[in-house]
């Protein structure tokens, strides 16, 4: 069995962390957690390339931006990137990026991409433009 979260990627305070199917919202944000207390200031992509967001509810979205944005504060976390390529999951990071914008106190930067790789150069602040057919 694969490992519920592995980094896929690292490059200077950047982590590219895989999350496998079946996490839970309340796991994601622990692991979030841990992971800044070692990485203070970290920018993180969170790639879920077989989906899994989808069984959060529009509370459990809002509820997850606001537990984020008290995590980056707590831990110094840097920026937060969502990467799925599924429909229904891209929506609920689009959504996951709106809460964390209004409702999380101080605002959380969290952006939501269908492609890892775009979600990456985000990270990273280079100014490459996206592949042909990459939607955001």
């Amino acid at each position: 069995m694969a490992p519920l979260i592995r980094l896929a990627h690292r490059d200077g305070n950047r982590y590219w962390l895989v999350m496998g199917p079946g996490f839970a919202a309340s796991r994601w944000l622990e692991a979030y957690e841990r992971f800044l207390e070692a990485a203070p200031g970290a920018d993180v992509l969170w790639h879920l390339p077989e989906g899994g967001l989808k069984v959060l509810s529009a509370d459990d979205v809002r509820d997850v931006a606001c537990r984020i944005s008290a995590i980056r504060s707590r831990q110094l976390g840097g920026r937060f990137a969502v990467a799925s390529p599924e429909d229904v999951d891209y929506g609920i990071a689009r959504m996951l990026a709106i809460y964390g914008e209004h409702y999380a106190n101080p605002p959380a930067p969290i952006e939501a991409f269908r492609d890892a790789n775009e979600a990456w150069r985000w990270l990273s602040d280079v100014n490459v433009p996206a592949p042909v057919g990459s939607e955001r």
